[in-house]
């Protein structure tokens, strides 16, 4: 057992209970329901629209519950692009920046995309947008950085 001065007791002691409070998370409220997001989609891969609370079946622990509504998501769909531009990936660069281009095109304006580079420390390369010209302007912009390594 390690010693421990006294006066360094109680601040241990603060430390480590503060810690434990701080990593539980907040207890729920009675009956609060639960938030789950869903695709639907059919044998085709086109979305289904329209569907209701009457449409979903949800279990947990193979009992059946209440689903209390349906809609459908009006939040623009965000997404972030991680690109690797270290050194190691500079084989890699042509075809990253090809598959970024299809990528931007066939999404085209349906989703904000942020385009972030980690090849050395995190960057921005395109905040959020729905710009298609400019972000696919910006994959143009990508290029290895000699030296660096992604480390994530």
């Amino acid at each position: 057992m390690i010693p421990v001065p006294r006066r360094l007791l109680p601040i241990l002691l603060i430390c480590l209970v503060g810690g434990a409070a701080h990593a539980q998370p907040p207890p729920r409220p009675a009956g609060a329901g639960q938030e789950i997001h869903v695709s639907a989609v059919d044998n085709r891969g086109l979305p289904v629209t329209g569907l209701t609370a009457a449409d979903f079946i949800v279990r947990e622990d193979g009992a059946a519950r209440e689903v209390l509504s349906a809609a459908q998501a009006e939040a623009p769909l965000q997404i972030a692009v991680l690109i690797d531009d270290s050194q190691a990936a500079s084989d890699a660069t042509v075809y990253l920046r090809e598959g970024l281009a299809a990528f931007l095109e066939r999404l085209h304006g349906r989703a904000e995309i942020a385009l972030i580079t980690i090849g050395e420390r995190p960057t921005v390369l395109a905040p959020y947008s729905k710009d298609t010209a400019a972000l696919q302007e910006r994959t143009r912009r990508i290029f290895p950085r000699s030296g660096s390594g992604a480390y994530l």
